[in-house]
């Protein structure tokens, strides 16, 4: 299957932060050092979050390729894929030149030939935030949310705000972790493999065939 290898890297990573949530339970730190922890612990969750879905995505474009779909074949997201470096090219041209190139434009999303996807990751400019994963999910044209319940919305928000406080020196790993006790960073990890897992189920089943990208 295509996406197994996303499913293993899951399961792996959550219990590599798993195991560092038992450290946590050791007698012989210091209560400091069991805050650093589950600070750091959120940098891992976050890298869990960010590597599943960027693999799904990339993923995903592969299989995609290895269809040789016709271009005028494609779902519309997939299409953008496609024609990026066409659109990308556009930034450059003067106004006098977008009639000749929008022709062109027009003929090549109506061609036959087999579409190459750009094997790109579809940025929104908010670093992983639930918009991005919406945006994604636009793209490939997936059913139902991102996330397999409404509440993890603002668990998103809190991994992505954690992560860049901690990993960019804003926080101290020990000042984040101490918010929160270790129940509450134990129901963190099983909120970020539920998430990961419904993304990876979700691309799987729906982009694993020829037939997930047709119009």
């Amino acid at each position: 299957m295509p996406f197994s290898h996303v499913t293993s890297l899951v399961s792996h990573r959550v219990l590599e932060a798993r195991g560092l949530h038992r450290t946590c339970g050791s007698p012989d730190l210091s209560d400091d050092i069991k805050k650093s922890l589950r600070g750091h612990i959120y940098v891992t969750l976050y890298g869990i979050y960010e590597a599943t879905v960027s693999r799904c995505v990339s993923t995903a474009v592969d299989v995609a390729n290895q269809h040789a779909i016709p271009l005028v074949s494609l779902r519309h997201g997939p299409r953008l894929f496609a024609l990026r470096p066409t659109l990308e090219s556009y930034r450059d041209i003067g106004p006098d030149k977008t009639w000749e190139r929008g022709l062109l434009l027009l003929d090549e999303i109506t061609s036959t030939r087999a579409a190459k996807l750009e094997n790109v990751f579809p940025a929104d400019g908010s670093f992983m935030k639930p918009s991005q994963l919406q945006l994604i999910w636009g793209l490939f044209g997936l059913p139902g949310d991102p996330w397999p319940h409404p509440r993890l919305i603002g668990r998103i928000h809190e991994l992505v705000e954690a992560r860049n406080d901690v990993a960019h020196g804003t926080e101290a790993p020990s000042d984040r972790g101490g918010r929160i006790s270790d129940a509450e960073m134990k129901d963190r990890i099983d909120d970020v493999e539920a998430l990961c897992m419904h993304i990876v189920v979700t691309f799987s089943v729906h982009l694993c065939t020829r037939s997930g990208f047709l119009e």
